[in-house]
């Protein structure tokens, strides 16, 4: 029996639908992605107050995606909102006024927590045992630190993609040089007051819109062959390379640019100065980003509270290899002869040869045959007539 679960993330730059679909066989699937560009950071008042126009947006979005929800027979919808509102000095009132006339109930989601679901699902779709994560959104910039993927540090920091531009550029050009450099200057005080951020020399791991479209700007320079940005991993030169491209391009230029959405033209370099300098703080090994976030990580600790034995962070791909195949109706004892054979041609090779490799590179072969004969047999189910 399939769970339709629906999250409504309510940030300050995007308001966006995901709705997952999870089965102990097959796990959680998205089924349906959808954003709408609110910015409801920039409704707020001087005295942090979101004004009506605001309220107005967000009602708008709310009752759309509700109807949408409906639609696919959603079971349970979660609207959870992060800095924007939590910030609001009216957030109480919002949320009952909210509650009263769309029925709807928004949680606000603690700064705290909004960094631990990052990292949860960080730790629960990656390989990656060390790093440090950063989640910038609108308003708030999330960023922990975990070791064995075992969470050890977590902070919020009060500024985003849309307040930094407020802050810094006004009225001026994306890429004005001077307020580039003032706002530089405020992100390395800011993460320079995290004494656990400093030379950690660890992976750093990007979640959330802009770090999806820095490494999309970057796979779309050096023509990368494959989907999606799961996992997908640059240096520190490569960062670099995407800051000079958006740096040194108009606004005309940056709307019709490879792998960045029109609605983050304006906010882009804020979010990659903010990867740069973190990189350089933590003297990270490299940038790698996961597509797996708030949403995600929200939505594994809900179902895991109900089923205690799905998503075991320490068999990443084994479990994903697992739902995958059961998701094509694969014949698990026909994978495992397949299996059994790759295993004794590898056991041959070693001992007819000088070749050496660890139990870890074994370990990886059987999921790479694996891997192979679940890809080939997809590939000729999609092409079958």
């Amino acid at each position: 029996m399939e769970e339709r679960i629906g999250l409504i993330d309510i940030g300050s730059n995007t308001i966006r639908l995901v709705i997952f679909g999870f089965t102990k066989e097959t796990g959680l699937n998205e089924i349906l992605n959808i954003k709408t560009p609110a910015r409801l950071s920039q409704y707020l008042t001087s005295d942090t107050e979101m004004n009506d126009d605001g309220i107005a947006v967000l009602k708008e979005a709310l009752l759309s995606f509700k109807k949408v929800a409906n639609k696919f027979k959603v079971q349970e919808l979660h609207p959870i909102a992060t800095a924007a509102i939590r910030q609001s000095k009216n957030s109480n009132d919002i949320i009952k006024q909210i509650k009263k006339e769309l029925n709807i109930e928004i949680q606000i989601v603690p700064e705290e927590d909004e960094a631990f679901y990052g990292y949860y699902a960080i730790s629960h779709t990656t390989d990656i045992e060390n790093g440090i994560s950063v989640d910038i959104g609108g308003g708030s910039t999330e960023v922990t630190l975990f070791k064995d993927k075992k969470l050890k540090e977590a902070h919020s920091f009060p500024f985003g993609v849309v307040t930094l531009k407020r802050q810094f550029f006004g009225d001026k050009d994306h890429n004005d040089k001077p307020a580039i450099k003032s706002m530089e200057k405020f992100l390395y005080e800011q993460f320079n007051q995290l004494d656990w951020l400093k030379d950690q020399e660890i992976a750093l791991v990007g979640v959330g819109g802009s770090a999806r479209n820095v490494a999309r700007i970057h796979q779309s320079e050096h023509s990368y062959p494959i989907g999606g940005v799961h996992n997908y991993t640059m240096s520190l030169k490569d960062i670099d390379e995407v800051y000079d491209i958006i740096r040194k391009s108009s606004r005309d230029e940056l709307t019709n640019l490879d792998g960045l959405s029109r609605d983050r033209v304006d906010i882009i370099l804020p979010a990659v100065s903010v990867f740069k300098t973190l990189f350089k703080k933590i003297d990270a090994t490299q940038f790698t980003f996961s597509r797996n976030g708030i949403r995600e990580g929200f939505a594994m600790n809900l179902i895991r509270k109900r089923h205690p034995h799905e998503f075991k962070k320490e068999h990443v791909r084994r479990d994903a290899l697992k739902h995958l195949a059961n998701e094509y109706h694969i014949e698990e004892e026909s994978a495992k002869r397949r299996l059994k054979l790759a295993q004794s041609l590898l056991d041959q090779l070693l001992k007819h040869s000088d070749l050496k490799i660890t139990d870890h590179d074994k370990h990886l072969f059987v999921e790479g045959a694996y891997m192979y004969y679940l890809g080939s047999f997809i590939d000729s189910d999609s092409s079958s007539p």
